[in-house]
């Protein structure tokens, strides 16, 4: 009868057992590595804008004869604590060159040029309004979005997604908002005022008429994100308040 030693099997299972705990301690380093990463980093995004409405300077909806198209870059950066959103600087001073006065007034109304900064897993945020005439940094500035996740997934840089719908109703019409986010990414993120979900937000749909999109996801250590502090400083219902008293005083004109 054929025997197998006992030294050999001993041996054998040595390889075998050491083998599998490599393997098993490299994914494992591996899955902490990829986590680690993700903690601080910088996610860019483009925007792209067609429309016909506009809001005119006595806050009037006009509409055109013809839909201009409208492309802007924005940048997330987050930590382990807090992220900011702002315009990519660089890219988008291009675009307010190239852009004529009609252009530049409709970003500028649109809210391209405003900057925002939230601290994760907190009601805690704040948002820079840069106008003709002023700048503000709203204190408090918070919207609790109610989101209704659907079934449906998709990839996004690699990324899978969950999508998510939002209805937004405002003084002109009501806005069906498409989301899609990934839980790959820290919850509680996502560009402009968007925020509140288990996850990143990669890409929001506006009414067909807006798309705003991720183009990039890099991991980037030592993140250092300033609070905001220009201006004049404010609560968001007083804001809203002197917005609308702008406008009343405009409209008499």
């Amino acid at each position: 009868m054929f025997k197998i030693s006992s030294t050999s099997f001993v041996a054998s299972f040595r390889v075998n057992f050491m083998s599998k705990f490599c393997l098993s301690f490299f994914f494992l380093l591996t899955s902490l590595h990829i986590r680690a990463q993700m903690s601080e980093g910088v996610i860019e995004y483009e925007k792209k804008i067609t429309t016909k409405k506009i809001i005119a300077f006595n806050g009037e909806i006009k509409t055109l004869n013809a839909p201009i198209n409208l492309k802007t870059k924005s940048v997330l950066k987050f930590n382990s604590k807090v992220y900011s959103y702002k315009p990519s600087v660089e890219q988008n001073e291009d675009t307010l060159l190239e852009s004529d006065g009609i252009k530049r007034f409709i970003l500028e109304k649109m809210g391209e040029y405003d900057q925002y900064y939230f601290v994760l897993n907190k009601r805690e945020g704040y948002k820079v309004v840069g106008t003709f005439y002023d700048i503000y940094t709203i204190n408090n500035f918070f919207i609790p979005y109610t989101y209704t996740v659907t079934n449906d997934t998709k990839k996004i840089l690699g990324y899978s997604c969950k999508k998510a719908t939002l209805n937004i109703t405002t003084k002109n019409a009501l806005e069906k908002i498409i989301i899609w986010f990934t839980t790959q990414l820290p919850k509680n993120m996502g560009p402009e005022g968007f925020r509140g979900l288990e996850g990143t937000i990669l890409e929001v749909n506006i009414d067909n008429n807006i798309s705003l999109t991720a183009t990039s996801v890099k991991a980037s250590k030592n993140q250092r994100i300033i609070k905001p502090n220009y201006g004049t400083l404010m609560t968001y219902s007083a804001y809203k308040k002197r917005k609308q008293k702008t406008k009343t005083i405009k409209t008499k004109k």
